[in-house]
């Protein structure tokens, strides 16, 4: 039987990707508690009401930052593929179903803020979209099986270097949610911080 996926073009591949991480980042907004109409409610209670939302509002920045970062390393990584495979296509699909777990998982640690519970599994959901991007990075690059001809080798090295940052970065957090939840999200600010240093950005 022929394979009907082998050297496909991934331009629909990177389409499905592109609206799922915007559908993603679209059901952040829906962790936010919005205030019910209150009859002669004073605009000091209702700046009480949004403040008692910052643990919302800080997870809602962080997930689409997160997510941000995410879609620029897909876009980064289909910049130089030139054809897709069905392993390879299943595995960014695998990817896009992790992405489309992060609003759940932001909800729980918005929800139960310094969980440990809420905290790892955030960090996990964060671990397995880094992770499954990277495995299919790795897919890609073997043997140079999907990447575009004219792609330099040092290139590809740098991006599949900066690859790891993610899954080491949140792998730490799961661990840090069993000791000092509360931390955790300071974390990830690790991951833009480490992907702006010379050895992860130039050959």
């Amino acid at each position: 039987m022929v394979n009907k996926t082998e050297g496909l073009s991934p331009h629909r591949l990177e389409a499905l990707s592109d609206g799922i991480f915007a559908f993603a980042m679209t059901l952040l907004v829906l962790n936010f508690n919005v205030p019910k109409a209150i009859k002669g409610i004073g605009s000091k209670e209702l700046s009480d009401i949004i403040l008692s939302q910052a643990d919302r509002f800080e997870s809602y920045f962080l997930s689409f930052a997160l997510l941000a970062i995410f879609w620029l390393v897909n876009q980064q990584i289909f910049h130089h593929i030139e054809k897709t495979d069905e392993k390879h296509l299943w595995m960014n699909i695998l990817t896009l179903m992790f992405v489309v777990f992060i609003p759940f998982s932001t909800s729980l640690v918005s929800e139960y803020p310094d969980r440990t519970s809420g905290e790892f599994f955030f960090a996990l959901n964060i671990f397995l979209v880094s992770l499954s991007i990277q495995l299919g990075w790795i897919y890609a690059n073997w043997e140079r099986r999907l990447v575009k001809d004219g792609s330099e080798d040092e290139h590809l090295k740098v991006s599949l270097r900066a690859g790891w940052v993610g899954p080491v970065v949140s792998a730490l957090a799961m661990a840090v949610a069993f000791i000092q939840p509360h931390t955790c999200s300071y974390l990830y600010l690790l991951i833009p911080v480490i992907l702006l240093l010379p050895w992860f950005r130039k050959p």
